[in-house]
């Protein structure tokens, strides 16, 4: 009995010294045997390389294993009644469920429970706990010395969870403690140990469970033998790097100081003299003078981002295989910070084709099957809750399109999805037969249900019943299912009955033919595995719906996929933490950024650091590495990543990170520079025109998807460039002609170097039959301004007939058509009665306003605005703008002489182009009002749209001056035109009046004039006196209409008043660019070129850009339009004016 050390630094041979005792102890001593012990995640490269030391290349008589595994032998030798052990997942389980039953409970953790993967957070801590030595009794002793801090409640509930986590294993299973801690008790009497002698190898630090397992071992094993990757203890106490090792080392020559041991001074593992000296020296020698000469072995690589680094690092690999004759199982990548390579590397791989094992956990949430569970059980839990609320369209709809849900096709839910969406269907309308109709006009109630829409709700009931039938069965039997055994037991029936293993299976069999994989059927076995953890960990036990979907749910997120090496020669890309123990000829370290390696140590979890570092000064308990700790460990894994190489070694580092933030060389890399070891940093190249690299054609595919961009640089560059002649581009052309396989994907990569983004004319023919009915186009004034605002968009809706889905939600537009519909019902009830807006009282109007919103809310999107309290709400403040709307009107109708006239007033407008085409535009008019033959057209608008002159004349906005153009051309009178409005009826919208030219002249305007209404006016006096008689000389009311006055109280002059010339100009001009449009209709013409007229930008709120990919960054350009002021177009229209006058 007795401890013995061998020291040696990384590469020294610690581990082969090991092997070669162990096969020379068993050739010595037949009788006894050897145990080989390393860390869990080392036992198969351990066992291999013992097998390789041995004569026959295999042994009987020693074991390797890890702590756990050694366990389960010794526990087996003595029959031990051991607790049962929980898996991880079990544990996790366990603590969920323990979370959700007793969270009113506790203080501090209530909160925090409710996040996800806080029971796996929790797991990890408990365990952190045992193997720390922390006791229930000790967590409270801390806890009744911090009182009602912070700390102390959080100390409180911690010790508390961890009593009911202890209570629920002693209550469902045969818990007496940690395994651990059992192991320690029973290794005294073990035979095994008794006549075994140990090497313990690979541990380079130990948490104090772990050490009194090794003191037991000491005690009652005839030897062991530890390994610490150090130098000779004198050395290594003055170095941090060898910090943990040395610790380890102290405590056990505390207990046991009569050990001795070796220290290996050679460096086997390291080929060239380089590496040997930059391992010794480079981090276990702070005052090393820098080496007169450079390495060629060690290399410093910078990239302009991650992409670019993992592509270099990729074609190194290709390189290295190819030209220095290794092959890839030489090759290892190790990763401080996977989640940042991983992906990327996965992808530059697949690229280059380099076969390659990814040694880390991927998670399986985003797996259908993971997705299907998880949407399932949501569902469930809410129609158990309540029911019908698990048929909210946004649970159900995540349920249905999951793949493997196959009661309905992927186009049946399309379909589904649309009808609900448009009829704004309810959760608790899917149990009753839908009868539905979309009223197209809101102010009428004599509609009724079409032909169309009679077939399209037959099919939609057959696929709500089809879909009843799947899902009631099921959410009545979760209801009646009180214990866990029987909800999981439910759920695998139900999957079979789904057929979901045969669906995975046939997925599996496709992907093997690409991937020599099949991950779906490892997700299915895992969830099996799963539904049988939460069995065993619960059974029968009652749960509540939410309790088992918690528990579930951090089940299903906690499940990761086991990686398998896809050939036997592979590159390894593994995290430094699991491979410590590996080695390669050559080695990549990438991501050696500053505070990514070495990764700058956060003061987060449950207990921070700070609370750590309190609880061991004050009470001098330890409950997890401190930060000083953490920050050797760090050091240690830098000493590890540094010493893997035998032959060469890569570091690399990105410029900027994924999220474009630049970032910062780690200080390692300025060090290594610093003493000389590497002279120059290399940068990761780019491919262009001149390169001689070849290693960037030495995979065709990859090769031929550069090609695109070496040839948009040789066009970027002026005067214009071509890869010469024996450049390696030419040469992949050539070998590219001499391959016809690979000539198609060429074709395809030029293709795609020469596309723009160009919708070519449909020419007169097919435009005609897209746009026009028998030759001739008929059409509303808004289809004109849809096209002059994007051509493009016009052809998807008008020719193609494209809509975005139709959605019950409210909008705008449906606010517009409430308020339009009860200002109609209201005018039409006024001129029933003779009577004008001046008439009413505020009582008429609470009546009729009253009245007519409730005959028009039900016929608002399927009555959504009496479906719950929020759109009730919504229902008061549209009535309450309708309200006001009506008083505004009312009050300016009693400062006014105009009277109504029309309402929604339809017309037929005949125009020509100047081909001599025909066209129709047809429109409704929402009011007229007149006085002698003075006429106002006025437009209801919910919106911010404001009258201008520029837009007029350029098409962008034709209502109003084309709805003056048709009453004008209609009626039988002359008419004069007094002033043509939008009138603003939702009472939000802020329109500012014409800037005053003089402000020491005019007065202010009134508020409610400028919020009321926009438009241009008959500069006329009369007529602007009889529109509001606050502009005769003696009134002293505010006015309505946004129109300016001096001081002196007489109309100023403004771009807003127009002379009946000027109108007629205006008119004449719209009359030519609606000529314009027709005749770019006609032919057909439908660039992908959006009008932007100031800031305001038709691409905004387009609901096509997935369609036309309009995209300015890729060189697409819009049609600027810069706006002209109103005082600025009068004055074109003025010269118009003197210069028809002159020609006279």
């Amino acid at each position: 009995m007795g401890l013995r050390f061998i020291f040696g630094p990384a590469g020294s041979g610690k581990t082969n010294t090991c092997c070669n005792e162990i096969k020379d102890y068993l050739m010595q001593s037949p009788e006894h045997q050897a145990i080989f012990l390393v860390p869990d995640q080392g036992t198969y490269r351990a066992e291999s390389m013992l097998a390789a030391h041995m004569p026959a290349h295999g042994f009987t008589r020693a074991s390797v294993s890890g702590f756990s595994r050694l366990g389960y032998r010794i526990f087996q030798e003595m029959h031990s009644s051991v607790s049962e052990t929980l898996p991880p997942l079990g544990q996790q389980l366990v603590l969920s469920r323990i979370l959700s039953e007793h969270r009113s409970e506790f203080h501090v953790i209530a909160r925090a429970s409710e996040k996800r993967h806080f029971a796996e957070s929790m797991t990890a801590f408990f365990h952190e706990l045992d193997t720390y030595l922390i006791t229930e009794d000790r967590l409270a002793s801390m806890a009744e010395a911090e009182g009602n801090t912070p700390l102390g409640l959080k100390l409180k509930d911690t010790c508390h969870l961890y009593s009911l986590y202890h209570q629920y294993l002693a209550s469902h299973f045969n818990y007496q403690g940690s395994p651990y801690d059992l192991l320690i008790h029973e290794i005294p009497r073990s035979s095994l140990i008794a006549s075994s002698e140990i090497w313990i190898d690979g541990f380079n630090g130990m948490t104090p469970q772990e050490v009194q397992i090794v003191y037991a071992l000491i005690e009652h094993a005839r030897q062991v033998t530890l390994t610490l990757s150090m130098d000779s203890p004198e050395t290594a106490a003055s170095l941090p790097v060898w910090n943990r090792p040395y610790h380890l080392y102290s405590m056990l020559m505390e207990r046991y100081p009569g050990s001795y041991g070796t220290t290996l001074s050679q460096a086997p593992r390291f080929h060239s003299p380089g590496m040997r000296q930059f391992t010794r020296d480079c981090l276990t020698s702070p005052y090393a003078t820098a080496r007169p000469v450079p390495s060629q072995d060690i290399h410093i690589l910078t990239a302009a981002d991650t992409t670019r680094e993992a592509d270099e690092i990729a074609r190194w690999i290709v390189f290295a295989v190819k030209s220095q004759k290794l092959r890839y199982r030489d090759i290892l990548v190790l990763l401080r910070n996977p989640e940042d390579y991983m992906d990327v590397l996965i992808r530059k791989f697949h690229q280059y084709k380099i076969p390659a094992f990814f040694d880390y956990r991927e998670s399986m949430n985003n797996h259908p099957l993971i997705l299907l569970l998880s949407a399932l059980l949501q569902f469930l839990t809410a129609e158990s809750t309540h029911a019908g609320r698990g048929w909210s369209r946004n649970r159900l709809f995540r349920l249905l399109k999951n793949d493997l849900f196959t009661a309905l096709s992927a186009s049946e839910v399309d379909m589904l999805e649309s009808f609900v969406l448009k009829n704004g269907i309810r959760p608790g309308q899917w149990k009753k037969e839908w009868q539905f109709h979309t009223a197209y006009s809101v102010d009428s109630d004599t509609e009724t249900i079409t032909e169309k829409e009679k077939a399209e709700q037959a099919v939609m009931n057959e696929l709500r019943s089809r879909l009843l039938s799947v899902l009631n069965p099921l959410a009545e039997s979760w209801k009646a299912s009180v214990s866990v055994k029987d909800k999981c037991t439910l759920l695998y029936q139900w999957l079979i009955h789904m057929k979901i293993p045969e669906a995975l299976s046939a997925w599996d069999d496709e992907e093997f033919k690409i991937s020599r994989q099949r991950p779906s059927v490892q997700v299915w076995k895992k969830t099996i595995a799963l539904l049988d953890e939460i069995v065993h960990v619960t059974g029968n036990d009652a749960i509540t719906p939410e309790d088992f979907l918690a528990m579930a749910e951090d089940g299903l997120s906690s499940l990761t996929y086991s990686m398998i090496p896809p050939t036997l020669d592979h590159v390894t890309v593994t995290t430094i933490e699991r491979g410590y123990a590996s080695e390669g000829k050559m080695v990549f370290v990438p991501g050696i950024n500053e505070g990514k390696f070495p990764c700058r140590i956060d003061d987060t979890g449950f207990i921070t650091e700070r609370e750590k570092q309190h609880i061991q000064n004050e009470m001098g308990i330890s409950l997890g590495p401190d930060m000083m700790r953490q920050i050797y460990q760090e050091q240690f894994y830098v000493y590890l990543a540094l010493t893997r190489a035998s032959d060469s070694l890569v570091l690399s580092c990105s410029l900027t990170g994924s999220d474009g933030k630049e970032l910062a060389p780690s200080y390692l890399l300025k060090n290594i520079l610093r003493r000389g070891y590497v002279q120059t940093i290399e940068s990761a190249a780019a491919p262009d025109s001149y390169t001689e690299d070849h290693s960037f054609i030495s995979n065709p595919d990859q090769a031929l998807s550069l090609f695109p961009e070496i040839l948009r640089q040789g066009i970027a560059h002026q005067p214009y460039t071509v890869p010469s002649e024996t450049s390696v581009w030419t040469a992949l052309r050539n070998w590219v002609h001499s391959h016809p396989s690979h000539q198609g994907q060429l074709q395809d990569r030029l293709r795609a170097f020469s596309y723009s983004n160009h919708a070519s004319a449909l020419g007169q023919p097919l435009a005609s039959r897209l746009f026009m009915k028998n030759g001739h186009f008929t059409g509303s004034i808004s289809q004109f301004e849809s096209y002059r605002k994007c051509p493009y968009r016009y052809y998807l809706e008008k020719g193609l007939h494209l809509k975005p889905v139709d959605q019950s939600d409210l909008d705008a537009r449906d606010f517009g058509n409430y308020l339009h519909a009860g200002l109609h019902n209201f005018g039409d009830r006024l001129k029933q009665s003779a009577q004008q807006w001046r008439d009413v009282s505020d009582k008429d109007i609470q009546s009729l306003s009253t009245q007519i919103a409730g005959e028009i809310a039900p016929r608002i999107k399927h009555g959504i605005l009496r479906s719950d309290a929020a759109q009730a709400y919504t229902e008061h403040a549209l009535n309450d703008a309708f309200s006001r709307t009506l008083k505004r009107l009312r009050n300016w109708s009693r400062q006014s002489s105009f009277n109504t006239q029309m309402l929604e007033k339809q017309f037929s407008l005949h125009l020509q182009d100047d081909l001599g085409r025909l066209f129709t535009l047809r429109g409704t008019i929402d009011r007229m009002d007149t006085c002698d033959n003075a006429a106002v057209i006025a437009d209801y608008k919910t919106g911010s749209t404001t009258a201008n002159l520029y837009s007029m004349l350029i098409g962008y906005h034709l209502q109003l001056i084309v709805y003056l153009l048709a009453v004008l051309r209609e009626s039988k009178n002359a008419l004069l035109p007094a002033a043509i409005l939008y009138i603003y009826i939702s009472g939000d919208t802020a329109l500012s009046a014409s800037v005053p030219s003089s402000p020491d002249e005019l007065d202010e305007m009134p508020d409610k004039a400028a919020h009321f209404m926009s438009g241009y006016f008959n500069q006329d006096e009369e007529i602007i006196q009889n529109l509001d008689h606050a502009f005769f000389p003696d009134s002293e009311d505010a006015p309505f209409i946004p129109v300016k006055r001096t001081k002196t109280g007489k109309i100023a002059k403004s771009g807003k008043l127009l002379t009946r010339e000027e109108f007629s100009i205006l008119e004449e001009k719209v009359t030519q660019i609606m000529g314009k449009l027709h005749e770019h209709i006609a032919s057909g013409d439908i660039p992908i070129r959006p009008a932007r007229l100031d800031k305001r930008n038709p691409c905004d709120y387009c609901p096509y850009k997935s369609i036309c990919r309009f995209d300015r960054k890729l060189g697409d350009k819009p049609e600027w339009i810069t706006s002209m002021s109103d005082r600025d177009v009068k004055q074109q229209l003025d010269e118009e004016i003197e210069r028809r006058k002159n020609n006279e």
